[in-house]
């Protein structure tokens, strides 16, 4: 995983908060809105998985860094995966921060909301 991306993953997953909300376009151009818990992914993981399921898992891992498995809250909570690439906002505690891209790497413009 790259510098920017360790950099917005460690936003969303900071010690400060334990729930996170992010926006970021889907596919059609829409906004979409999740809000994330920290929480460990291992229950949903499959104790019976093949070798080669669990080989495919690591490998997607590596070729994908930019996706992770996040616990969304919304729907009795669900796993999902989240592409830290398209992350445009990431909202805790009361304060909002635009990811803001740029050839010099990631940086962060806060609002507060309060």
């Amino acid at each position: 995983m790259d510098q920017d991306l360790k950099t917005i993953y460690n936003r969303i997953f900071r010690e400060d908060g334990k729930v996170v909300s992010v926006v970021f376009p889907k596919a059609d151009g829409s906004l979409r809105k999740m809000v994330l818990k920290k929480a460990s992914l291992a229950r949903f993981v499959n104790p019976h998985a093949s070798e080669s399921g669990k080989q495919a898992a690591k490998t997607r891992d590596t070729n994908h860094p930019n996706l992770i498995r996040v616990f969304e809250m919304d729907q009795g909570g669900q796993p999902r995966t989240l592409d830290l690439n398209k992350v445009q906002t990431i909202r805790c505690n009361g304060e909002t921060e635009f990811v803001i891209r740029s050839n010099l790497g990631v940086t962060f413009l806060k609002q507060s909301n309060s």
